[in-house]
């Protein structure tokens, strides 16, 4: 059991940043040439990774399947549908040359052991098993044989389903990366039930994260990044308004990129350090820091007391002793002249 997995150069899990999948699914609709530009937005994003789908029709539905009330209104069945969106396995070279130039991951979910073959012929570097296929126990075990590390998502499955995944998949490695999800769509934040993720990583001894399908850019993803989780998917569209089924619930590239700054900056403020005082808080320790200044011109010889010295922030002035002397100093001359707001330091006292 490993908490940490490697994908090509980069680690996921303990001690690691969290790895951003920018899923595209289905979103370049069938063309080519949004595909490209869904990949160059995610590497905009400073995304890890983009995610495409590759499925087919005759191998997710019968044809007379009929139709989820989640998705478009303009097909009689799924079947149908879902055959208008598949992507066209020749892409698949061109597209994992495209994000090798362009320096970001191309991960790709197969719906079916010739599309996880396809994908395996291509390089892929992991593989992405979605939620409705976490009981295709043919699949996984299909894909596990390959060796190479399988982000798994465990949306709409039992605790029992998610073992008897994970088990067939350390049948053959240990490079098993887990995704909590909600399957709906848009999925509510206040169903999100987060601190699975935590569970998840518990329960399998494996890195843990989310696939978000929440509208929201930034909730979910800085939550689960505070939370611990590594590895966060979130749909995304160039065009909300565009056609199809998933546009709707993915976010835009304005978004996207508002999210991986999210979660960067979010890391960057649970980063460990020392309790000490930075260089940048450095003015406010002299300007506002409190210490014994005094509140009116004092004369050589004179002594402290409460009217002319009191606890104060010393601005600009000279800064004096430490507040927890005053009870002590009050009552001593002093050995020079102070002049009123200047601090009042241990070599003022007369002995």
């Amino acid at each position: 059991m490993s908490l940490q997995v490697k994908i090509n150069k980069k680690i996921i899990g303990e001690n690691q940043p969290v790895y951003i999948i920018a899923e595209a699914g289905s979103n370049h609709n069938t063309n080519f040439g949004t595909a490209l530009e869904l990949i160059d937005t995610a590497v905009a994003a400073h995304a890890d990774a983009v995610k495409f789908q590759l499925f087919k029709a005759e191998k997710l539905y019968p044809k007379n399947a009929g139709i989820a009330k989640y998705l478009a209104k303009d097909y009689k069945n799924i079947h149908d549908l879902i055959r208008s969106m598949e992507m066209p396995v020749e892409w698949l070279p061109k597209l994992v040359a495209y994000c090798k130039k362009k320096n970001i991951e191309f991960l790709c979910s197969p719906f079916d052991e010739e599309s996880a073959d396809a994908l395996d012929t291509v390089g892929v570097a992991a593989f992405k098993i979605a939620s409705s296929e976490c009981n295709h126990t043919k699949l996984i075990e299909h894909v596990a044989k390959k060796g190479k590390p399988i982000i798994l998502s465990t949306g709409i499955s039992s605790l029992g389903e998610i073992e008897e995944a994970v088990n067939i998949i350390r049948k053959y490695h240990d490079k098993i990366i887990i995704m909590h999800c909600i399957v709906s769509y848009p999925a509510e934040i206040k169903d999100t039930n987060l601190r699975y993720v935590q569970y998840l990583k518990d329960v399998f001894r494996c890195p843990s994260g989310l696939s978000d399908h929440s509208l929201d850019p930034l909730v979910l993803p800085i939550a689960m990044t505070a939370i611990g989780g590594k590895i966060i998917e979130k749909h995304f569209t160039l065009d909300k308004k565009s056609a199809g089924p998933d546009h709707k619930f993915a976010i835009e590239p304005g978004e996207l990129t508002a999210m991986v700054t999210a979660i960067r900056l979010t890391e960057a403020t649970l980063a460990p350090r020392q309790n000490k005082i930075l260089e940048s808080e450095q003015e406010l320790v002299e300007v506002s820091k409190r210490a014994i200044q005094t509140t009116k011109n004092i004369k050589k010889g004179e002594t402290l007391n409460t009217s002319n010295i009191a606890i104060l922030r010393p601005g600009k002035n000279l800064k004096g002793i430490a507040p927890r002397f005053y009870d002590g100093i009050v009552g001593k001359k002093v050995n020079k002249n102070i002049e009123e707001g200047s601090g009042v330091r241990w070599d003022d006292l007369l002995n």
